[in-house]
């Protein structure tokens, strides 16, 4: 009777098992994952953004955009005009002041050129988040010619003042924290990919 042939380690047919089919789907997995941030990186966006006092929203970008290579970041006030039809979408980020976004972030919606036929974002931080609050700007935005189409808010806390007191004796955790950082930026590039949606993490 013919004997089974025993496997040569050396052959380049190495038979498929659970660890060589864990190893494949984690290629697989970086493939895709690639190609998405490629496709993402084809995208060329800008966002304005006012952050001052604890500085949250400023800090959730800094955290959140470094992956972005066609992403520009212009901080407000800025009296320089700028035009944004050669960019494919617009974003505004803004703490929330007074239940609405900063009024420099108005102002300059209201100076933008080219912002006609053009989607829009915006990424807010609050210390107490509304759903609402990133829908603050839809009615300014569509008379400028374009259209809110996303938004993300996220709480913003800080360690000083009244607020940081009141955390520090409960202990609660400080916001915009890691999560918070891999959420914006999942949302953004979902964003820039044509998926969007309203998020709010409270």
């Amino acid at each position: 009777n013919p004997q089974t042939p025993i496997p040569n380690p050396q052959s380049p047919f190495i038979t498929l098992n659970s660890l060589n089919i864990i190893y494949i789907k984690h290629v697989f997995f970086d493939v895709i994952t690639y190609i998405y941030n490629y496709k993402m990186s084809d995208k060329k966006a800008i966002i304005f953004m006012q952050s001052y006092g604890s500085m949250n929203t400023k800090l959730l970008l800094d955290n959140s955009t470094k992956n972005f290579q066609n992403l520009e970041i212009v901080t407000l006030p800025n009296e320089t005009k700028v035009d944004v039809s050669s960019y494919d979408i617009i974003g505004f980020a803004s703490g929330i002041y007074f239940w609405d976004l900063g009024k420099e972030i108005y102002n300059h919606i209201n100076k933008l050129q080219g912002l006609e036929g053009k989607n829009a974002f915006v990424i807010c931080t609050a210390g107490s988040p509304s759903d609402g609050y990133p829908k603050k700007p839809k009615e300014a935005i569509e008379k400028k010619g374009g259209k809110l189409v996303a938004g993300f808010i996220t709480t913003g806390s800080t360690k000083g003042g009244i607020t940081g007191f009141i955390r520090n004796m409960f202990n609660m955790q400080v916001r915009p924290n890691k999560d918070d950082f891999v959420e914006c930026e999942k949302f953004i590039k979902n964003t820039l990919n044509g998926v969007f949606d309203f998020i709010s993490l409270k």
